[in-house]
């Protein structure tokens, strides 16, 4: 229902599978997360285009919640709890200008604990962001996933 609820929220709207379990506070890539995916496809409450996923319809909001169904609040600032200390990091930085394009030693002389931007830990962070679609990359700079602007 977590899914479901969260894509109602913004019926109209397609999501990757990343940034749903996120915002929903599942890992994206746990059997229970896909198997909840599966069985929502298998129901036809969601539709699955080029990777993004979305609710079908305002049927399925009647028929799962009822006519006077009320969205739910998700922010970007939602992500944050599912991240790790040099994760949480970076994105903070990365909130706080979300137009602005950072080079690595920019971005990691702004966190906190101005990790070394050749470090494995802050490259494995980078990583990890960039898998779950949170930030957008680019000829050796990084930025916040503008998608994300409109949550």
């Amino acid at each position: 229902m977590a899914i479901l609820t969260f894509l109602a929220s913004f019926h109209g709207r397609s999501f990757s599978k990343a940034q749903i379990g996120i915002a929903t506070r599942y890992s994206p890539g746990s059997r229970g997360f896909n198997n909840a995916l599966s069985e929502l496809n298998t129901k036809g409450a969601i539709v699955r285009d080029g990777g993004k996923i979305m609710i079908s319809g305002r049927e399925i909001i009647d028929q799962y919640f009822g006519t006077d169904f009320r969205s739910q609040e998700y922010s970007i600032h939602t992500y944050k709890d599912k991240l790790g200390k040099c994760e949480r990091e970076i994105y903070e930085v990365l909130l706080e200008q979300p137009d602005r394009w950072f080079t690595k030693p920019d971005l990691a002389s702004y966190t906190p604990s101005n990790y070394s931007p050749n470090s494995g830990g802050f490259n494995n962070a980078l990583s990890t962001l960039n898998t779950l679609e949170l930030i957008e990359r680019k000829t050796g700079e990084v930025r916040l996933n503008p998608e994300l602007l409109e949550i």
